[in-house]
């Protein structure tokens, strides 16, 4: 939790893009040699952690993982895009979160993160 951006009164926080296991969207797309050799390295780490907990396809579900990931990584915005303090300014009301992702317990996750939902007046 921190000072809203544009009114210090007021304390806010942020949701942020997750889900990569590679430092950012760039190992995903981009196809120079070494960034190949680099999925390719993660997605053979994935297959062995897989099979440290016996997955009896873990070869499948590695090639699955990197796959969400890539895909997840095509649709989040690029470091500049993340530091640009008006594109990433999306204030919304509690009560928003609910139609954004409604299937989401947005009352537990922020009991689980030691805050509460309180309505702005």
């Amino acid at each position: 939790m921190h000072q809203d951006a544009r009114d210090s009164t007021k304390y806010v926080f942020d949701l942020d893009q997750d889900g990569l296991g590679l430092p950012d969207r760039d190992y995903y797309l981009q196809n120079d040699a070494r960034l190949k050799r680099v999925r390719s390295q993660y997605g053979q780490h994935i297959e062995k952690m897989l099979r440290l907990v016996k997955d009896p396809n873990a070869a499948g579900n590695a090639r699955d993982i990197v796959a969400l990931e890539r895909a997840l990584a095509k649709v989040q915005w690029t470091k500049v895009q993340n530091r640009d303090p008006v594109k990433t300014y999306n204030k919304i009301e509690f009560a928003g979160l609910a139609r954004l992702a409604p299937d989401y317990d947005w009352n537990a996750y922020l009991a689980d993160a030691g805050s509460v939902a309180r309505p702005t007046p």
